[in-house]
């Protein structure tokens, strides 16, 4: 009834006002206020003909698009209504099932309980019997070792006495064994003192001799060690004097040398521009062992000199 209800309704709203639709009805603003504004309820006859078919095609979009909005939350609706019957069997089942377990483990709880209430019974009257036999035990046992604890006591209290007997013996030895010795050790200590002073002054002379023996021998290896540190600060002397006349030497060299290596460089220059490409490579080889030869230390070796008369036939005074 309600579908049917419903399509009435839709198509109701679908309908469009027939031509011969009486004069005088009233439309509310709420259906129009989109398209024209208004302040007071309107006619038929005082609207524009095309604003209503604008209107209508539009009431007729939005009303499909209801329709088919409507359609499809109808078919989720359904497939939610059989949801929840399939879930209210399913659940009427689980909990049928539920109670059926719920049942089945009661029954072996019950069973459990008394299984365990026959074995804890059965348990605690074998402990009432081994707990009368224990006090049974324990009551003979008892007699046993006070009996024991008795004979014992009596012969704690005899050992003590011939024990504190004993101590005081052993005391009044202990003291007069302490007297003896402090006696014999008070004598062995003099007797000590006077033996170990004897020795002290012995040694004591042995002792000076002996340094003043070391003291002759340090002596003359004092005088000897400053005779040695005098030669030895003049060797210093000489050396430094030596050393610096060396380093000024050596200075004059270098000055030398760089002398004659400039000239050397602009006689290569003056050769290589009067000879041809090959002769100024080979000048060019022979420059470089040249260099290499002056590397050495730093000075002009018997080497060098016969190297540049023999192979570039310069004469010395040419770069000498």
């Amino acid at each position: 009834m309600a579908k049917g209800k419903s399509k009435k309704k839709e198509a109701s709203g679908v309908s469009t006002p027939p031509k011969s639709a009486k004069e005088g009805v009233v439309i509310p603003k709420q259906t129009l206020q989109k398209i024209i504004p208004l302040k007071n309820d309107l006619r038929i006859e005082d609207l524009d003909e095309n604003i209503l078919k604008e209107r209508l095609e539009l009431l007729n979009k939005e009303l499909n698009y209801y329709k088919g909005k409507c359609k499809s939350l109808k078919s989720e609706n359904e497939k939610l209504r059989d949801e929840i019957e399939e879930n209210k069997k399913d659940t009427s089942e689980y909990i049928k099932y539920l109670e059926e377990s719920k049942d089945k483990k009661q029954q072996e709880i019950d069973k459990i309980i008394e299984k365990a209430n026959e074995e804890f019974q059965f348990y605690l009257n074998k402990k009432l019997e081994r707990k009368n036999e224990y006090d049974k035990n324990m009551k003979s046992n008892r007699i046993k070792h006070e009996t024991e604890i008795g004979r014992l006591t009596k012969s704690i209290n005899q050992t003590k006495q011939e024990h504190d007997f004993e101590i005081s013996n052993l005391e009044r030895e202990l003291l007069q064994n302490r007297v003896k010795i402090q006696r014999e050790t008070e004598q062995t200590i003099k007797n000590m003192e006077a033996i170990a002073q004897e020795k002290a002054s012995k040694y004591l002379n042995e002792y000076i001799n002996l340094l003043d023996k070391d003291n002759s021998r340090l002596e003359v290896g004092l005088a000897l060690a400053i005779k040695t540190t005098d030669k030895l600060m003049e060797e210093k002397d000489r050396l430094e004097r030596e050393n610096e006349y060396l380093r000024q030497e050596n200075i004059y060299r270098d000055s030398l040398a760089n002398i004659r290596l400039k000239r050397i460089n602009k006689a290569i220059e003056k050769k290589k521009k009067n000879d041809i490409q090959h002769d100024a490579d080979e000048n060019l080889h022979k420059r470089e062992k040249l260099l290499k030869l002056l590397a050495r230390n730093n000075e002009i070796t018997p080497e060098l000199i016969d190297f540049v008369n023999k192979k570039l036939k310069w004469e010395d005074d040419e770069y000498l």
